[in-house]
């Protein structure tokens, strides 16, 4: 778990509160915005404090650009995010409650359809829901990387290697190599919706482009992509604040 630290800005970036966090493979200072949480800037261990205004600031056009950007597809960043009571994973139609322990030490225990979250009242916030998003991500990697094997059988394309995160933007990419990254934010979103993404991706393994090629390749797996692409274009209203 990345040590986590707050300093005091001279203000607000953007109105938006700024969260600093110390992290041992950064090797350079990142800023993220996360919904709910405001400005979570990342810094390699043993920077200076002194300079992070400044390094902010610098990026205050970016900041605001990329919060418009994101607010526009129904992202929320103010206030901090509730606790989930209950998980639903469209992708797969699955409900896990989540039951809050206040005592212990911050902690989460899955168990068959639920999850005992324990140090819910007692820890910073930011650590519960990092607990949250780490469980999201395991459940990514159980249940959408055999789906996107499945999917690769029936179009005859196969990646070299599959990478699951929580990407900001995106909910998926091809590289070069050949290796498929999926967002893990994906178990949020209806399955029809996930599937046009594995198809996308899967045709970039032939047609790493935008091309006509490409999409009349994507047409014959799924003539009715378009619709599927533009509502992917705004699925990040399906996910859920604390996410």
């Amino acid at each position: 778990m990345p040590g986590l630290k707050k300093y005091n800005f001279a203000d607000e970036i953007s109105g938006l509160p700024v969260e600093v966090r110390e992290h041992h493979r950064a090797r350079r200072v990142l800023i993220r915005l996360v919904p709910g949480r405001g400005i979570r800037v990342t810094i390699p261990m043993g920077f200076n404090p002194e300079y992070l205004p400044e390094v902010v600031n610098e990026k205050r056009q970016w900041i605001e650009k990329t919060r418009q950007k994101m607010e526009k597809q129904g992202i929320e960043f103010s206030g901090a995010p509730e606790l989930p009571r209950e998980i639903f994973f469209r992708a797969t139609e699955r409900r896990i409650r989540v039951d809050l322990c206040p005592e212990g030490e911050p902690r989460l225990l899955p168990e068959e359809g639920r999850i005992l979250l324990r140090g819910a009242d007692g820890a910073d916030k930011a650590v519960v829901l990092d607990l949250l998003c780490g469980f999201v991500r395991d459940r990514a990697r159980q249940e959408l990387v055999p789906r996107l094997l499945q999917t690769a059988r029936e179009v005859g394309f196969y990646p070299h290697g599959i990478r699951v995160g929580m990407q900001k933007t995106r909910w998926g990419s091809c590289s070069e190599k050949k290796n498929i990254s999926l967002n893990a934010k994906l178990m949020f979103l209806p399955y029809r919706l996930v599937d046009q993404l594995f198809v996308h991706e899967l045709c970039h393994l032939a047609r790493p482009d935008h091309s006509a090629r490409f999409w009349d390749m994507v047409a014959t797996f799924r003539p009715d992509y378009r619709e599927a692409e533009r509502e992917l274009g705004r699925a990040f209203s399906y996910l859920p604040g604390w996410v």
